[in-house]
């Protein structure tokens, strides 16, 4: 029997999403002083760019995360492999570099430098528990308590303004609501859409958090509290863009090859940032009406120069990685293996003495 095709249209949402992340990105290089315009085209295009986390946290929801050591250690090693990049950039453009760079460096998860993935590889090695608990609990008590999460990390900070997570929805506690609510989709969602609608309400939500958005900065000279990743304007988005996407079907093997690289984009963005920037520095363009313009520029040359580089390693370094990979994760597993068996046997000899 044929192996089921990958649906292109989900790989699609999956570049579309990381463009978006590194045009966000790619805005702080404006600086942090910008002209008025230039500042409600911020809060303009981040409404609409600020999807992307969200979206690949409900992906793999729908999808369903299963634990792999091997996937996890080569995952990591990609991520090592783009931070030593990232820091010799740094080295060589003359830019400080102390002890506890070096250090996150080396364990960029453990660390927190990226915390996306940080939180993706919690869930991963959760999975297995949070599947089964989305699979035993009835729909209405997964419904209960996925509304009660949303209520205190979502609805409470966008409207009250109080993060009780204080990371602005940048944590795994965040990640894991919206990865469960990816599980809920696919266990309970069978209802068939109209693609038209979906879009108009996907819309109309956007708009309205964009004239909250500019209504708040006006009044008050702040904004973001209504597209952080936190933001319940953001959730509804973020799963009406997936319901849209996921209403379409369609192969590509180009699309889904460049999709295979997103998350290497995500990682090593922030270094060839500093490289574009060296040709192209966009804070001399925070009061130009350039400004956008050469970031529609520059965003692509970013994630377009990233998935080449990242096409690159996977060719030369990708067989070793594999087998390092495989190496690591039947190492770990055997200690792992022997450190339950190590724990078991403590255990019962302290049970022993505390029943003699």
């Amino acid at each position: 029997m044929a192996a089921k095709a990958r649906n292109s249209s989900i790989e699609l949402l999956r570049v579309l999403c990381i463009f978006g992340i590194i045009f966000m990105h790619t805005i702080a290089y404006g600086g942090n002083e910008l002209s008025q315009t230039n500042r409600y085209l911020l809060i303009f295009a981040n409404c609409f760019t600020n999807l992307g986390v969200t979206c690949f946290m409900l992906i793999s929801g729908y999808f369903g995360v299963r634990f792999q050591l091997e996937k996890l250690i080569r995952l990591d090693l990609m991520v090592i492999f783009y931070t030593v990049l990232h820091l010799i950039i740094r080295i060589a453009l003359g830019v400080p570099v102390g002890k506890l760079d070096l250090l996150s460096t080396i364990f960029p998860i453990l660390s927190n430098q990226y915390w996306y993935l940080t939180a993706y590889f919690i869930i991963a090695i959760l999975s297995g528990y949070l599947n089964k608990a989305a699979e035993r609990l009835s729909q209405v008590q997964l419904r209960n308590i996925l509304w009660f999460c949303l209520f205190l990390f979502s609805i409470v900070p966008t409207f009250l303004h109080f993060d009780i997570m204080g990371s602005e929805g940048k944590n795994v506690v965040q990640m894991t609501v919206i990865y469960m609510i990816g599980r809920y989709i696919r266990l309970y969602d069978k209802h068939v859409y109209r693609t038209g609608r979906l879009c108009a309400l996907l819309l109309g939500n956007i708009l309205l958090t964009v004239l909250l958005e500019m209504a708040l900065y006006t009044v008050t000279g702040h904004y973001s509290f209504f597209y952080r990743d936190c933001s319940i304007f953001t959730i509804v988005s973020a799963i009406l863009l997936f319901t849209v996407f996921r209403n379409m079907s369609f192969e590509s093997s180009f699309i889904n090859r460049i999709a295979s690289g997103v998350l290497a984009v995500y990682v090593f963005s922030f270094g060839f940032q500093r490289l574009v920037y060296l040709v192209l520095p966009l804070e001399n363009y925070a009061f130009s009406p350039l400004l956008f313009p050469l970031i529609c520029v520059f965003a692509p040359c970013v994630v377009t120069g990233c998935i080449v580089i990242d096409l690159v390693r996977q060719k030369v370094f990708g067989t070793l990685e594999s087998k390092i990979a495989k190496k690591l994760a039947d190492i770990l597993g055997r200690w792992l293996a022997s450190g339950m068996t190590l724990f078991h046997k403590i255990k019962e000899r302290l049970l022993l003495y505390v029943e003699r």
